[in-house]
């Protein structure tokens, strides 16, 4: 690289940062100015995303997901269907997640690696 290079990009950076350390006290201002309007937007933020996460667990752990979205999982879902366990009203978390909340997020967790499976098409319909 040539020395006229390397002082262009010095200079460049040496302006890219001035611009930064000119708008910082800006974003300070402003971040004093609506602390108040911020912490209320953060928390309603949080709360709508714990939501979100909430409801999303839910949806993905219905066999109607499963089915609708893992063409894979097909076969498993209409014999799931027709068996003791459909009629009793057990699905399939109730015998594939393990215990509380570790047990969700653990098995949220492996099922992103099916999904990976899934869109690169090598996924194996050995049972977990």
């Amino acid at each position: 690289m040539s020395e006229e290079k390397k002082d262009g990009q010095v200079e460049q950076l040496k302006k890219d940062f001035q611009v930064i350390k000119d708008f910082l006290p800006r974003v300070l201002d402003f971040v004093k100015e609506h602390k108040r309007k911020l912490i209320i937007l953060g928390a309603v933020l949080v709360a709508l995303g714990a939501l979100f996460t909430y409801k999303m667990i839910h949806y993905t752990s219905e066999p109607e997901f499963c089915n609708l979205f893992c063409h894979e999982m097909t076969p498993e879902v209409e014999s799931w269907e027709n068996s003791f366990h459909s009629q009793r009203g057990v699905d399939c978390k109730e015998c594939h997640y393990g215990e509380g909340i570790m047990g969700v997020v653990k098995a949220k967790y492996y099922a992103q690696f099916q999904l990976l499976h899934h869109i690169t098409g090598s996924y194996s319909n050995n049972p977990l």
